[in-house]
C-alpha cells in the first residue's frame, strides 16, 4: 500500500519480518493489534498568536497510529516536534483539525475531560525526567496513582513491581539526585507505565544520556513495544530508526515523509 504524503500506512495485512532482538515470532503475535486506531491526527494545525500575526508551529498534520505500533517522529530543532508532542498528549489544543484518541474526538472536550483521558490513556517520558526532587524513586512512580485515590498498599505494590522489572529494585528509596541519568530515566519510564496507559509518548528519551545508557533505554522501550505497548518517540536522534516500525519526518511544521520500515 502506498501512502499519500503525510499519511501513515496501516500494516494490518502484512507486518514486516521481526526486527530487533525479538524477531519474527513476536511480530506475528502482534498482527491483530495493528487494526485499532489508537491515535489519529486529522489536518491538525497549531498557530500561536503573536501581535497582529500568528506563528504557525505545525499545520496540515495527518497521520494515524495503530495499537501496538512503535512510531518515531523525527525532526531537527524548531521543526514543530515539541508542539506536536503536546498536541498528541492533550497538553495543548489545536487551532484547527481533529485529534482522536481511541476513536474519541478530544478537540470538543472540556479541559477536565481531556485531563481524564490523558490520565487514563497516555503516559509521558520526558527528556528532563521531570521527577520531583524531594520524593524517592518509589514515591515518584506512585504519584500518578495518588490522584486516583488508590489505596497506599496497592499503589506501592504496583510501583515496586514496575521498578523491579526495570532493574531498580535496589534504588526504591533513593532521591533523584542519588541516581544516575539512566536510572532517573528508568524511574520516569516506570512512572509513565504505572497507570497502564494505552499510549506512551517519549520526548527525546535519550537526549540527556550518554550513548551506552541511551542504548539501554531504547532496549527497554523496545521490550515494552514487544509486550504490546503503543509507543511514540519524538526525537532528532536517528538512532531510533533501528527499533521503530514507522518513521514520520517533520520539518518546518509539516510532515515531509512518512515511511513503514521493513
Amino acid at each position: 500500500m502506498t501512502a499519500a504524503k503525510g499519511t501513515m500506512v496501516s500494516k494490518d495485512a502484512d507486518l514486516p519480518a521481526g526486527k530487533g532482538r525479538h524477531g519474527a515470532e513476536e511480530r506475528e503475535n502482534h498482527k491483530d493489534l495493528h487494526v485499532r486506531e489508537i491515535l489519529k491526527l486529522d489536518n491538525v494545525c497549531k498557530v500561536y498568536s503573536e501581535g497582529a500575526s500568528g506563528v504557525t508551529a505545525v499545520c496540515g498534520i495527518d497521520f494515524t497510529v495503530h495499537k501496538g505500533e512503535l512510531t518515531g517522529i523525527l525532526g531537527p530543532s524548531g521543526s514543530g516536534k515539541s508542539t506536536l508532542l503536546h498536541l498528541m498528549g492533550l497538553l495543548d489544543r489545536p487551532t484547527s483539525g481533529k485529534i482522536y484518541v481511541d476513536g474519541i474526538d478530544t478537540t470538543t472536550m472540556t479541559a477536565d475531560q481531556q485531563a481524564r483521558i490523558r490520565g487514563k490513556k497516555i503516559g509521558f517520558v520526558f527528556q528532563a525526567f521531570n521527577l520531583v526532587p524531594s520524593l524517592t524513586a518509589l514515591e515518584n512512580v506512585e504519584l500518578p496513582l495518588v490522584i486516583y485515590d488508590m489505596p497506599k498498599d496497592e499503589r506501592r505494590k504496583r510501583a515496586v513491581a514496575i521498578l523491579q522489572r526495570l532493574g531498580l529494585g535496589s534504588r526504591l528509596g533513593h532521591l533523584p539526585s542519588q541516581l544516575s541519568g539512566g536510572e532517573r530515566q528508568r524511574v520516569a519510564i516506570a512512572r509513565a507505565l504505572i497507570n497502564d496507559p494505552e499510549i506512551i509518548l517519549a520526548d527525546e528519551p535519550t537526549g540527556n544520556l550518554d550513548s551506552r545508557t541511551g542504548k539501554e533505554v531504547l532496549r527497554i522501550i523496545e521490550d515494552l513495544h514487544h509486550d504490546g505497548k503503543t509507543i511514540i518517540i519524538v526525537t532528532h536522534d536517528e538512532g531510533i530508526v533501528g527499533i521503530t516500525e514507522k518513521i514520520v519526518r517533520i520539518r518546518d511544521g509539516r510532515v515531509v515523509k512518512s515511511e513503514v520500515l521493513e
